[in-house]
């Protein structure tokens, strides 16, 4: 039995849910694997793929970025906590290293915990990395004014460097590593089921025309600024995984009862979502055909890169911040129906793109 030693970071879900789909190709064309997965991220994005055990990293190991919200990364803390990483590396590679030698792991993939790169490069383990971005780069800005920023960047990409191959992910910054690095095409969770299917699980008849709105945001949104959104646009059915039936209005679909309807499976019949710029609910959205209406996020150096190359490919409309909290909605989300989608979607194989690149490495 080959075993994969996989790091994935807790910092948002959308590593943790690209990672699943990665691992589920996996599984699908080697059965015989054997998937440990490190993580802060839920558990349970992971629980129900066969053969993938979940476990949870050292302390400190995967810092990744320090939010104030869901909108907003502190730069002090984010480096704060890097550095506290860097200054425990060799304790936790070692430790790593030893645990990945005494399991018989094959091989190390990382989105995209630095130190991971590490763990395989001390093991004598082939290391893939998997990501959109580096964390080097993310921090860049965060440490000009830090004379011991030089420092912290030179260590954080000499462990990428340790790497042996880098799947880039569309939307990616330019990345120089020694490694192979290799352009994959987009993953994204896609539903499986008719739209009828879907529909009817939510309660909703199969004939009502209205425009359907997600409401994506992790901790959703203030019970206030979506009544008021509800209200000002009468004419939208909104869909929205925290809201109180009882003091709901009615074109606010409440989904706490309904457990059984994925994200991608709303999406799949939905026109718009309103959610943050991340990588994993713009490539759901890309696949899904459906429309983002999204606020702006405070040092999140990669939404540059995405708004430009992600923007041909599918209807984006930012709001502010301001308006976003306050249920402004009603002119930016009526623009944003208006706007044609693509015909034709980008290549969205990547998972089992990767997962072929992957499994040649363990030959």
């Amino acid at each position: 039995m080959s075993k994969i030693s996989f790091y994935v970071t807790g910092h948002g879900h959308g590593h943790a849910r690209r990672s699943a789909e990665l691992i589920k190709a996996l599984i699908d064309l080697r059965p015989d694997l054997q998937i440990f997965v490190r993580t802060n991220a839920p558990s349970e994005i992971f629980d129900k793929i066969p053969r993938t055990l979940t476990l949870r990293p050292p302390p400190g190991f995967d810092p990744g970025a320090i939010e104030d919200d869901i909108l907003t990364i502190n730069p002090e803390e984010t480096v704060r906590a890097m550095k506290d990483s860097i200054r425990g590396a060799e304790h936790f590679v070692q430790r790593e290293a030893a645990s990945a030698r005494g399991q018989k792991i094959s091989l190390i993939i990382t989105d995209i915990s630095f130190l991971a790169a590490e763990v395989a490069a001390a093991a004598g383990l082939p290391g893939v990395g998997f990501s959109n971005f580096c964390w080097d780069w993310i921090i860049e800005p965060f440490v000009k004014e830090d004379p011991e920023g030089p420092e912290l960047l030179h260590r954080i990409h000499r462990c990428y460097s340790k790497l042996n191959l880098f799947l880039k992910l569309p939307f990616s910054h330019p990345i120089e590593l020694p490694a192979k690095i290799v352009n994959t095409p987009l993953i994204a969770q896609r539903s499986t089921r008719s739209k009828t299917d879907v529909l009817e699980a939510c309660g909703i008849a199969a004939d009502d025309s209205r425009p359907r709105v997600v409401v994506g945001l992790r901790s959703g949104v203030a019970a206030a600024a979506l009544r008021r959104a509800a209200s000002e646009l009468s004419e939208v059915l909104f869909f929205s995984p925290g809201a109180d039936e009882k003091d709901s209005p009615e074109n606010i679909q409440s989904l706490s009862n309904v457990p059984h309807v994925s994200f991608a499976d709303l999406l799949s019949v939905s026109d718009a979502v309103v959610a943050k710029l991340g990588f994993g609910i713009l490539a759901d959205c890309i696949v899904a055909r459906t429309r983002l209406l999204y606020p702006p996020r405070l040092n999140f150096r990669e939404d540059e890169i995405t708004e430009q190359t992600a923007g041909p490919l599918l209807p984006l409309r930012a709001i502010s911040r301001e308006d976003f909290v306050e249920g402004r909605w009603s002119h930016a989300l009526r623009e944003l129906l208006s706007m044609k989608v693509p015909e034709k979607a980008p290549p969205s194989d990547g998972a089992n793109f990767c997962a072929k690149r992957i499994l040649e490495m363990m030959e």
